[in-house]
């Protein structure tokens, strides 16, 4: 076992453009390696039990008698790289606003601690996009001081201020309990779903109207106010909030039939 590594490295351009704001580009990128993996490595080989029915899978397997055996391999590897876009207005004149863009792409070929890979044997088809991964991020902030009753002190001072946030949704697998490769299990891999994700053979094998994941972004809102008031030295703030989330989504499971690796896109 390797303890894990990473690299951070990043470039960073900024630019003071009119209307008091500053406008950042940046290209932001991450290097992982020796992630660890869980492996069965008293798994049968692909196939051994339709070849061999009605025998017990424990019987196959190259230790013959015991069931699985795991072990942990230091062998997951990761890449990230993401341009950032971003303008900002300082507060000025009684209000900031700010918008922020962000493209990325994460690549790995595990993306959670202690997956079990399904297929001990050939894990070359496991390098794809990270469950995590969100290619588009836009990020909208300001804060605006309401003009009027300044000169009260019981009403002025009022201020709004919010974020808003818009994202593409994350990539996940698609697949089923069920042991297709007969191999004696099925795995643990992708979204924290249990399944495999390979057709033994023929052309690849879905029905389309079976699943649907997130469909395309989600976006969240908060608005905050307040009210400052000095007496006696004292500063007071009065604040309240609301907040929305909205996700696009259909979450039927999937149908028990072999499906292709959707990793590699």
């Amino acid at each position: 076992m390797k303890p894990p590594q990473a690299w951070n490295w990043n470039v960073t351009l900024q630019r003071q453009l009119w209307l008091h704001s500053v406008l950042t580009v940046a290209y932001v990128a991450h290097r992982g390696t020796h992630g660890w993996q869980v492996y069965d490595i008293n798994q049968p080989t692909v196939g051994a039990l339709q070849a061999n029915p009605g025998i017990n899978v424990n019987a196959l397997r190259p230790y013959k008698g015991f069931a699985e055996i795991q072990e942990e391999e230091s062998v997951v590897n990761s890449m990230y790289n993401g341009f950032q876009l971003s303008w900002e207005r300082r507060f000025t004149g009684g209000s900031s606003f700010g918008v922020t863009y962000t493209l990325s792409k994460s690549m790995d070929n595990g993306s959670n601690y202690r997956d079990i890979v399904p297929d001990t044997y050939n894990t070359s088809n496991l390098w794809g996009p990270s469950v995590y991964d969100t290619r588009h991020v836009a990020i909208i902030n300001y804060i605006y001081a309401i003009p009027f009753w300044k000169s009260r002190k019981a009403l002025g001072g009022w201020s709004i201020a919010g974020t808003a946030q818009f994202q593409t949704g994350t990539p996940c697998g698609v697949g089923t309990n069920n042991d297709f490769a007969g191999v004696g299990e099925f795995g643990s891999f992708g979204c924290g779903s249990e399944g495999q994700f390979w057709d033994l053979s023929g052309p690849v094998t879905i029905n389309t109207g079976g699943f649907a994941g997130p469909t395309g972004n989600a976006s969240s809102v908060k608005y905050f106010y307040g009210r400052r008031h000095e007496a006696s030295g004292r500063h007071i703030q009065f604040a309240t909030g609301c907040s929305r989330l909205h996700l696009r989504a259909g979450l039927p499971g999937p149908e028990p039939v072999p499906v292709q690796d959707f990793r590699h896109h």
